[in-house]
């Protein structure tokens, strides 16, 4: 579950090393928002950022900035390509990152010494990508989840050629009843032959996404027993009778796995502390944690999701006393870092983890 930067955003941080400082904006964002919402929200971020940049940047003109925000306020096509639950702005007036995100976010404008990135490796880290195909005995739907959306995704007519192989003749009554005869059974077992072969090439391999099922339990069972593809989860799947489900009752069922997928990453994270604490080289001390990243000791890095520290780091040491330090979070110094030491960061829920940050050394 640790929080992979897209390539844009590492290049990005690449290219601005001791750039800044840097203007960063999230806002939250409704389903199909108006643009003019969206403008009037980056407006009043925008204004708060610009005060804070005159009190702790005082030697830094807005000016500079300002052209990389305002067609986000001024003009509604720059939001045509915005779609999401959320939008982050990082920019330090030279060179500018934005990103549309899948998860909600909270309201924020800063200026900061080095860009804000936590809510960006969260919204990554969330980011459950995988294709839902829907078990019926002679017909199938199939869905792609792209983070928190579910989107159908038109198939052939018949892939696998269901009609030909099951014969009219020979189904009679409710297709998905549980009793079946032989023939019946050996029909289904050829169609879903078929039609894992069709979606391992079209869709699996090409992708290389987890594949889930939903689905009576015989009818999970018997795809199991036949497929041969390595993106089949045998982890997570929905044992519920696709037929007659509504959009919303579907997307209701596929929240409820997402949470479990996500419980499960948390658990991940806390056998690997738990392993790491056993080989001693775990540190929840700040002070410890902050030495460690510094000299590039860390392999992976906890932050709880939300937690902040004011403070930053100041050519490698801890500085807390400055106004910039006071309007910076010194997690998303230490995630930067770790970043750029080639570490790993994971955001917690604090259901999970009690501690603001941690640490597994290297070594």
């Amino acid at each position: 579950m640790a929080s992979e930067i897209s390539t844009d955003l590492r290049t990005f941080l690449q290219e601005t090393t001791d750039q800044g400082p840097f203007v960063t904006i999230y806002l939250p964002m409704e389903d199909e928002q108006i643009p003019e919402k969206s403008k009037i929200q980056i407006k009043n971020l925008a204004k708060h950022a610009e005060g804070v940049m005159a009190t702790a940047w005082p030697e830094s003109k807005w000016e500079t900035f300002a052209p990389a925000i305002d067609p986000f306020i001024n003009d509604s096509l720059a939001w045509a390509d915005i779609h999401g639950h959320g939008f982050g702005l990082i920019t330090n007036g030279k060179r500018t990152y934005v990103q549309a995100l899948g998860n909600v976010v909270n309201e924020q404008a800063m200026v900061t010494e080095t860009p804000q990135i936590l809510p960006l490796l969260l919204d990554n880290q969330r980011h459950f990508d995988f294709d839902l195909l829907a078990l019926n005995i002679d017909r199938v739907e199939f869905y792609h989840n792209d983070g928190t959306t579910l989107t159908p995704v038109a198939l052939p007519a018949n892939p696998g050629r269901m009609e030909a192989t099951i014969g009219a003749e020979l189904r009679g009554g409710e297709k998905n009843s549980v009793s079946k005869g032989p023939d019946e059974l050996s029909d289904q077992r050829r169609y879903y032959t078929d039609l894992d072969k069709f979606i391992t090439d079209t869709y699996s391999k090409p992708h290389q996404r987890m594949l889930i099922l939903i689905g009576l339990a015989q009818n999970l069972r018997m795809f199991h027993e036949i497929s041969k593809n390595l993106y089949l989860s045998n982890r997570y799947q929905i044992e519920a009778s696709p037929v007659n489900l509504t959009k919303p009752e579907l997307d209701d069922l596929v929240d409820q796995m997402r949470q479990e997928w996500r419980k499960d990453q948390f658990e991940h994270a806390l056998n690997r502390i738990d392993r790491a604490t056993s080989q001693k080289r775990y540190r929840s001390d700040l002070g410890q944690v902050v030495d460690a990243v510094v000299n590039g000791a860390v392999e992976h890095l906890y932050i709880q999701s939300g937690a902040r520290y004011n403070g930053r780091i100041k050519d490698m040491q801890l500085e807390g006393s400055s106004e910039q330090a006071q309007h910076n979070n010194l997690l998303n110094d230490l995630a930067d870092i770790v970043l750029a030491f080639g570490g790993k960061v994971t955001l917690m829920n604090a259901d999970y983890f009690s501690v603001p940050v941690s640490a597994i050394l290297r070594y």
